[in-house]
């Protein structure tokens, strides 16, 4: 479930604060939704999600799903906002 993979990719992260891969999948977790998991939907926590997808790329610039994911939630925060 959504709450154990967050809790469970917190966990990688202080045995290894240095994981790409664990930032990337705590951003991927926290970008679902609450309702039927779908990303940004309600519950999710985007602006959170983007940050820590940065992290990762950060941490490893070849980790091209990072850029498409914060691509993505930066068109979609921007759409919004015009609203």
């Amino acid at each position: 479930d959504r709450e154990g993979a967050i809790k469970l990719f917190k966990k990688v992260l202080k045995v290894k604060p240095e994981s790409a891969t664990g930032y990337h999948n705590l951003a991927a977790a926290i970008l679902l939704g609450t309702e039927n998991l779908r990303p940004m939907g309600p519950g999710s926590d985007p602006e959170r999600a983007l940050e820590l997808f940065k992290k990762a790329l950060e941490l490893d610039p070849e980790l091209e799903e990072a850029r498409e994911k914060i691509e993505m939630i930066e068109s979609e925060l921007e759409r919004r906002q015009a609203k």
